[in-house]
Parts: C-alpha cells; structure tokens; sequence
C-alpha cells in the first residue's frame, strides 16, 4: 500500500464501507497487479517457482535502493 501512495487505513475503511477507491488508486492497483502477474508468469516459466512469492519479491524490489535514486528506494 505504501509503494502504491494510499495508507492501509484509507484502503481499510473504504473496504468496509463498501466504496471504491479513486480512479487514480484503482489503476495504481491494476498497474501493480499486472507487474506481480508478469513477474509470477516469468517465474512460473523458469520451472523453478517453488516457494516463490511474486507480490512479496516485487514489494522487496520496489524498497532496494537504485544507484540512479541516490540510496534510496525506487520512485513511486
């Protein structure tokens, strides 16, 4: 949630009251989405996906630090 601009709170509530998330939320989401099924697709391709967690390998990459960002995570 953090990597995708929207505080788990907001997301929470918004789930529990049964309303959508903003436009601009729900193509974070669909974005993010889409690179966790691509990322799950090229695994699951390599024979050798056992164990594997897309979702959490892409959140791990997002936070490593890029050369380009000075040390810090990549920009959202």
């Amino acid at each position: 949630m953090k990597r995708l601009g929207f505080p788990r709170a907001t997301v929470a509530r918004k789930a529990k009251a049964d309303q959508n998330l903003s436009t601009a939320q729900g193509e974070r989401l669909v974005g993010m989405s889409k690179l966790i099924g691509q990322v799950q697709i090229l695994v699951d391709q390599s024979g050798n996906s056992e164990g594997f967690n897309a979702a959490s390998w892409v959140g791990k990459w997002l936070e490593r630090p890029t050369e380009r960002s000075g040390g810090e995570g990549r920009p959202n």
